[in-house]
């Protein structure tokens, strides 16, 4: 469910799903949590999966941060998930019902994922 700009009310049930676990999109950025594992905090390339780089995905992961620490300060109930549990940030390619990880960060490490070139 996406709440950009939404009402309170769809806010609010934006938030609420996603303390039951659902994904809710916030400025072009997904959070869902991992039970009690990770808050995973996915942004998406705009580019072709070919033509997409690290240096992409890194500005993409630093934009996400912006976006968490924006929602943080919109609601508590989602801040106390965002502090309580390690963050794994991800940058995917949408491919419509399926998504891929190019690359991550986790514990402030990035990791560039994708390869053009299988196996």
């Amino acid at each position: 469910m996406d709440i950009t700009g939404a009402n309170p009310a769809r806010f609010e049930l934006g938030i609420r799903l996603f303390l039951e676990g659902r994904g809710v999109g916030y400025n072009e950025v997904v959070f869902w949590k991992d039970g009690d594992k990770a808050l995973h905090v996915n942004s998406y390339s705009d580019w072709n999966v070919e033509n997409t780089t690290p240096d992409m995905a890194r500005e993409k992961i630093e934009r996400s941060k912006l976006v968490l620490q924006e929602l943080s300060e919109k609601s508590n109930e989602f801040s106390g998930v965002a502090n309580r549990l390690p963050h794994a940030y991800y940058f995917c390619d949408d491919r419509g019902n399926a998504g891929i990880a190019l690359a991550q960060e986790l514990n402030g490490e990035f990791t560039w994922l994708y390869s053009s070139h299988p196996g």
